[in-house]
């Protein structure tokens, strides 16, 4: 009986993890090359599933990405409000750090998706009337500007 009750608390465990990571289709992208879906256990995670090797061999090289074993990317968010149906998917963004900081872009764009990946930079150059040392003829100050540009960027042009 014992060996019975362990088994039936691992069955009931493993339930309850499966169903905390279940991931529900809210939106499929031309025909399949990419779909969103939503966690069921918490509906404001959303992921960008891109399915199309054409595009994920275009946007694999910008460095945002990586593939899984069924050679897909995978782009996780997190949206303000819950999503239960198709329209409730706004979009959502996903920053993180490399050798060029990358933001990636995720939004409905009329039927259809856009996603674009923007990186930024740095540009040290001299600043104008701003001196380290006010008490020197020339001024030797140094500013840092940061800037934003697009890396990449691709259009899924049906969803439903």
């Amino acid at each position: 009986m014992k060996k019975l009750n362990i088994l039936g608390f691992f069955l009931l465990v493993s339930a309850f993890e499966n169903s905390a990571h279940a991931w529900e289709k809210i939106l499929t992208c031309d025909g399949g090359s990419a779909v969103v879906d939503v966690n069921t256990s918490e509906r404001r995670n959303v992921q960008l599933v891109i399915r199309d090797q054409h595009v994920v061999n275009y946007l694999r090289p910008t460095g945002a990405f990586n593939t899984n074993n069924n050679g897909e990317i995978i782009v996780s968010g997190w949206q303000s409000q819950g999503i239960f149906q198709p329209r409730d998917f706004h979009g959502f963004s996903n920053s993180f750090t490399s050798a060029h900081d990358k933001t990636i872009y995720v939004w409905r764009d009329g039927a259809g998706l856009k996603i674009k990946v923007e990186a930024s930079g740095t540009r040290v150059g001299t600043c104008g009337g701003q001196c380290e040392d006010p008490t020197s003829s020339s001024c030797e100050g140094r500013c840092n500007e940061t800037y934003k540009y697009e890396v990449a960027n691709w259009i899924f042009r049906y969803c439903i």
